[in-house]
């Protein structure tokens, strides 16, 4: 933990853990809550961890910090402290539509696929960054301002020639899932690479063998 004041965040807007009550909770370190004496804003907290394996928020911290707001990334709202000013955790606001993970059965826009290209351009030749790990479950739908929003940057990279291909592959198998409702390829796919090659592996090319792909017999 580090002490607001001495970080580079200090002017950020705050509030203690002490002012939320938890309403739910996505996993053990990321919550759904509300503030405690304003029940209409509700916020995701994501808390620091000491584990390494459940992503780096200073690390997000600093990508979403130094780069461009952008209408299709989710930004920070406010930091979490503790007691003592040390910040704990980080907030975005709740997007009461979802992930397209959370309904898969709503129809997916043609200006949403339009909304994601157009965040990618701009993470990839604007910021020279990749998201680092596109899926549904990090793709929100903000139904109310019919946006389309990428969340969770904690895999977020310097984007290199290799980071950009396994994007595209990423970004080509949500699309598959989207369009044809096939939501068990891609971890097939995962666990036929790692059962063959000992690695975790997508292309492009493991999809247009896939009877659902359109022109498969």
């Amino acid at each position: 933990m580090a002490c607001l004041a001495d970080t580079a965040y200090a002017d950020w807007p705050t509030v203690r853990h002490t002012e939320v009550v938890t309403l739910g909770c996505f996993t053990s370190r990321v919550h759904l809550v509300h503030l405690a004496d304003n029940p209409e804003t509700r916020l995701v907290i994501k808390y620091l961890s000491s584990d390494p394996e459940k992503g780096n928020i200073w690390k997000e911290m600093n990508i979403l910090k130094t780069q461009q707001l952008h209408p299709s990334i989710l930004p920070i709202d406010r930091l979490i402290l503790d007691n003592d000013s040390n910040i704990v955790g980080m907030a975005t606001k709740f997007v009461p539509g979802g992930s397209l993970n959370h309904n898969k059965d709503r129809t997916f826009k043609l200006k949403w696929l339009k909304q994601l290209t157009e965040a990618l351009d701009f993470l990839h030749f604007d910021q020279g960054i990749v998201h680092g790990d596109l899926h549904m479950g990090n793709i929100l739908i903000d139904e109310a301002a019919d946006r389309l929003m990428l969340c969770d940057f904690s895999m977020a990279r310097e984007a290199t020639e290799r980071d950009l291909m396994e994007e595209f592959c990423s970004v080509t198998w949500t699309l598959y899932e989207l369009i044809t409702l096939d939501f068990k390829a891609e971890d097939e796919q995962v666990q036929n690479s790692q059962r063959e090659n000992g690695v975790y592996n997508l292309n492009t090319e493991s999809i247009e063998k896939l009877a659902s792909w359109p022109g498969v017999d």
